[in-house]
């Protein structure tokens, strides 16, 4: 079966880098104007454990977006657009190639990992879309596999909130680490007023600190590691103070959901303060409170990556050493 059109000519296309797979459709990419949210059209993946809605997530989109990541993730990409280049979330519309033969959007679709999606005006290869769909389906295909025999993904999700100082840096750090990192979102964390603005967390008055809401797969990346990881990039010493950013909405803390989770906090901290001269002051509390920061805090760095960040981002690049990590032995 050819598609419509044959082989494209990548000389013409605009070249992009995905620097981030959030959802099996939907990419995080670099242009030479700086990052931007892409959506692959005529297509749509099941969700995943990514999307903001819970009751939307699904256990086989979270297999696309495992699968779609480990394939794509630092590719450098081609992008093709139709007359409509954005949707109203503001997200590019495009057709995504590898090379001259390798359409991203057509390869989901005829592996059964995502179905046919029309987006008006765009739709230049919806009907050959439809027919791979048809083929994949009748070969019980990826999400068209039979649901007796599927079985659930077993990932250990789960959600741990850290308030080391800037939001933006601390987030780009774990978006670079990727191993076990599901989704992060910027906001604000055990404050006393409700759904707070930027410019009222800032004045001090409302008790929050600017926190990271990290989800993330315990099976690849432990709590413990993340500890690690949040030692490397907070200076553990310094109450209402990270870098060059001076106030209460700057402490840093650990925040967590699961009561399970406050033994693993705490051993770590109590492993680390042989490390220290001046006593750790990192709060750890029950997380009473998150609200999600302005849209423009979202991905900062990926979209401003010459932007602020009091965060040593190479070293999200480096292998946790030994000495970071107690004896689980």
């Amino acid at each position: 079966m050819l598609r419509p059109g044959g082989t494209a000519d990548t000389k013409i296309l605009e070249q992009a880098v995905i620097d981030r797979v959030v959802d099996g459709d939907t990419f995080m990419v670099l242009r030479d104007s700086g990052a931007e949210r892409l959506r692959l059209i005529g297509i749509n993946t099941p969700e995943s454990y990514a999307h903001h809605d819970g009751n939307a997530r699904t256990h086989r989109g979270e297999s696309v977006s495992r699968i779609v990541r480990q394939w794509l993730n630092g590719r450098t990409v081609y992008l093709q657009f139709e007359e409509t280049q954005t949707d109203r979330y503001g997200r590019l519309l495009a057709y995504v190639w590898l090379d001259a033969h390798t359409m991203i959007n057509e390869v989901l679709v005829r592996e059964g990992l995502a179905e046919e999606r029309k987006y008006e005006p765009t739709t230049q290869f919806n009907d050959y879309f439809a027919s791979l769909e048809k083929k994949a389906q009748q070969e019980k295909r990826g999400i068209w596999s039979d649901p007796s025999g599927y079985r659930e993904n077993s990932m250990n999700r789960k959600v741990i909130y850290l308030a080391g100082g800037c939001f933006w840096g601390v987030e780009r750090y774990f978006q670079i680490l990727g191993k076990g990192v599901l989704d992060t979102e910027t906001g604000y964390a055990n404050g006393n007023v409700v759904n707070p603005t930027y410019q009222q967390v800032c004045s001090g008055t409302t008790g929050f600190a600017e926190t990271v809401r990290l989800t993330y797969d315990a099976d690849e990346l432990p709590l413990t590691e993340i500890m690690a990881h949040f030692f490397r990039i907070a200076d553990p010493t310094t109450g209402d103070r990270q870098g060059n950013d001076v106030g209460s909405q700057y402490r840093p803390g650990v925040y967590y959901e699961d009561m399970e989770d406050y033994d693993t906090i705490c051993e770590y901290i109590d492993f680390r303060r042989q490390d220290y001269r001046r006593p750790i002051v990192v709060e750890v509390l029950v997380l009473q409170n998150f609200y999600r920061a302005e849209e423009y805090h979202q991905d900062y760095l990926m979209k401003q990556p010459h932007g602020y960040c009091h965060v040593n981002l190479e070293l999200a690049e480096e292998a946790l050493r030994s000495e970071e990590l107690p004896d689980m032995s």
